[in-house]
This record gives structure tokens, C-alpha cells and sequence, in this order.
């Protein structure tokens, strides 16, 4: 007749539930015996279920079973229940410790492009840990019926319900904000917070408790030509948007640089255009007083003539011609550095002018620092510099 001395787990991680079965005596092999040592490790509990209700539960520890730590099944055999005789219960040992690194992936479902109208597949794809909170619950839900419970196990019961709550938050996040399906990528934090929730719901009915829920990338699935070329056409327009809103954002700092430039456009444009005594009809109704029409007057003179018209900036970067006194160059947008000398525009942290020799570095007659030509305030006092 089967004795067991030690009752304890023989099995490693990722096992979530596992039966106990005592391997010498393979059949008797739920037979136990009052007296037995009962081992419970660290992240683990042992569960007694006779006739498929759970008995006693025993968290980690060390124990000598007897009739004072089994009340329940005490009571439930009677006088059966006493002495060395042994007893027939199933024995669980369930693992309490957070399983790592679950994974999971989405099957390629479309999004409509809200701008073309042209359907993209979508994929995502990510992990999420699991830790068991309420043994019992995942006992009577799931693994009543089984020998052993692993990760794996649990992947597969839940995939198609862990997949759907991504599915969902990817959806609603895209409808909401009103976004293309190629930016769902930069919402990955907002995707992985709300299928979060949604699985945590899901888990926790079940006794389990979701330690953390990453969704690693959201991929488009560009292998049709059509796709291919709706994801190039939007990443071009994306990046002439940026391109014009960082000079915008040049020009709102920069107003009355601005304001010069465009007005020495005009009166480039309108020098090309009409050409010798004819461009100064085109202006004989401005108003004489008026600071605008005086220094559009300027531009348009030194436009017309041949001497004056190299009076500008040669961009170092681009070689575009900007207005004298302008900060920023009108093409590429790239930063002057003006020669105090020969007004040439010299690269960065250059202390010499490159073209005639003169110290690009200047004195701040406030408190005497030194500054690079082209800086609007000291560094030091914060005067401003002429």
C-alpha cells in the first residue's frame, strides 16, 4: 500500500497547476497517509480536492498532515479519516509566481485610409505577464478537469479573447482621433493601455491577474502594390507638412524678418517682371509716409539697379540671396552668420570670416564678453546688441 513520506512539486515553471502523483507506486497513486510531509514552496499553494471539491488549501510552508490541518476533508471522510490508514485525495500544487513573456499576434484585419478610402491591413503583435491570484477560481473555471495547467495552456484558452480586446482598442483609437492607419504606430502606448483594461476584465474572472500588457509594434501589410503606393504618397505629403510648418513656426519668430523678405520677393519679382522706367508706375499709389512703401521703394530701386542687386546675403549653405539684415536665409531657412566686415555669411562657430580674415567675434559694450557676429543679445548680460 502506497505511503507517501514527501508530497511535494517535482515540476519547474511555466506550470501553473499540476497534480500531484507519486511516481514509485504509479497505482495508488492518489493514496495519501496522515503523517506525510507535505512541502509547499516559495510562489506556490497545495490544494486537497476530494470527489471534485476543493478541501483544504495550504499556502507556502511546511506541514505534517493530520486531522487538525485538514478539517474540511476530516469531516467530509468521517471515521475513514483516522489513523495510518491512507486516503484517496488529488493534490495540486498551483504556481503563484508572475509568468513572464506570453505572447500574441493579430491577424492582418483593414482599416480604412480616411484620405484615399482605400482599405490597409493591419497587423499588432505584443506579450503580457500573468500572475495567479485566485487559485481556486482558475481551479473550478479551468483546470478541474486536468492533470496540469501550463502558460502555453493559457495561451491558447485566451488568444482568440486577448486578440479580439487589441483588435478593439486598435478600431476605436483610429476612429476616434480620426488617424490614418500608418499612425497607428506612434499610438502604441494608447493601444496598450486600453486592451489592457479590456483583458484585465477578462483575466480576472478567471483568478488571474494581468502584471503588464505591451503591444510591441502595429505593422502595415503593404505587400499589395495599391497599399504601397497610398503609404508612400501619405509619408510625402506628411513630410512637406512638417517641412512647412517648421518655417511657419521660422516666420511667427522671426515676424519682421519675415515681413522683409516677402517684400524683397516683390520687388525682385516685379523687377524681372516689368522691367526698367515701367515698375515705377507700379507703385505710385502707395503712400509716401508709409514705412512699407518706403522700404519696398528701397528694395524695388536697388532691384532695378544693376550695381545694388548683389547687395544681398549669399546663403553659405544653399547659395540663395537674402536681404541685408536678414537672420535667417529665405530658401533653406538656415542661420546667418554675417561678417561685422564684408557682410558675408560665414558656417557656424567660425571665429575668423572666411573670406576676409576679420575676427568673427565681437565685445558687448555692456559688460565687455565676447560674442559671435550674428548674435542678437549677449550671453552674459542679455543687452542687446547692435
Amino acid at each position: 500500500m502506497a505511503i507517501a513520506n514527501v508530497i511535494r512539486c517535482n515540476v519547474q515553471e511555466p506550470t501553473l497547476i499540476w497534480k500531484w502523483h507519486d511516481d514509485e507506486y504509479s497505482k495508488r497513486q492518489d493514496e495519501v497517509r496522515l503523517g506525510s510531509q507535505l512541502v509547499v514552496a516559495e510562489n506556490q499553494e497545495a490544494i486537497f480536492v476530494k470527489g471534485g471539491k476543493i478541501c483544504d488549501v495550504f499556502p507556502t510552508g511546511q506541514y505534517t498532515l493530520a486531522v487538525a490541518n485538514l478539517p474540511i476533508l476530516s469531516e467530509l471522510l468521517g471515521s475513514v479519516f483516522s489513523g495510518n490508514s491512507p486516503f484517496v485525495a488529488s493534490i495540486y500544487f498551483v504556481n503563484k509566481s508572475v509568468i513572464m513573456n506570453n505572447k500574441f499576434g493579430l491577424t492582418p484585419f483593414n482599416l480604412i485610409e480616411p484620405s484615399f478610402k482605400v482599405p490597409i491591413p493591419v497587423s499588432a503583435r505584443g506579450s503580457y505577464a500573468l500572475k495567479i491570484t485566485d487559485a481556486k477560481t482558475l481551479f473550478v473555471q479551468i483546470a478541474g478537469n486536468l492533470s496540469e495547467l501550463s502558460a502555453e495552456n493559457i495561451k491558447s484558452y485566451f488568444k482568440d479573447l486577448v486578440c479580439a480586446a487589441v483588435k478593439k482598442s486598435i478600431i476605436s483609437i483610429e476612429q476616434s482621433l480620426g488617424i490614418s492607419p500608418i499612425e497607428l504606430e506612434t499610438k502604441i502606448d494608447e493601444v496598450a493601455k486600453t486592451s489592457k483594461e479590456s483583458v484585465e476584465k477578462i483575466f480576472s474572472e478567471y483568478g488571474l491577474l494581468t502584471k503588464h500588457f505591451v503591444v510591441e509594434a502595429i505593422p502595415i501589410i503593404d505587400n499589395d502594390e495599391r497599399v504601397k503606393n497610398v503609404v508612400s504618397k501619405l509619408r510625402q505629403i506628411w513630410a512637406e507638412d512638417v517641412e512647412e510648418k517648421m518655417k511657419f513656426k521660422r516666420h511667427s519668430e522671426n515676424l519682421d524678418i519675415y515681413k522683409t523678405e516677402r517684400m524683397y520677393d516683390t520687388a525682385r519679382a516685379a523687377a524681372e517682371n516689368l522691367g526698367g522706367n515701367g515698375i515705377a508706375g507700379a507703385f505710385m499709389g502707395l503712400n509716401a509716409s508709409s514705412s512699407v512703401g518706403s522700404a519696398l521703394g528701397v528694395m524695388v530701386g536697388n532691384a532695378l539697379n544693376p550695381n545694388m542687386r548683389s547687395a544681398g546675403i549669399k546663403c553659405d549653405k544653399c547659395g540663395a540671396e537674402s536681404p541685408l539684415g536678414t537672420k535667417f536665409c529665405v530658401k533653406c531657412g538656415d542661420a546667418f552668420i554675417v561678417c561685422p566686415s564684408c557682410k558675408k555669411d560665414n558656417p557656424s562657430q567660425t571665429k575668423f570670416c572666411i573670406f576676409c580674415g576679420s575676427p568673427m567675434e565681437l565685445v558687448c559694450k555692456n559688460c565687455g564678453a565676447k560674442y559671435i557676429a550674428g548674435s542678437v543679445f549677449c550671453g552674459e548680460c542679455g543687452q542687446k546688441l547692435n
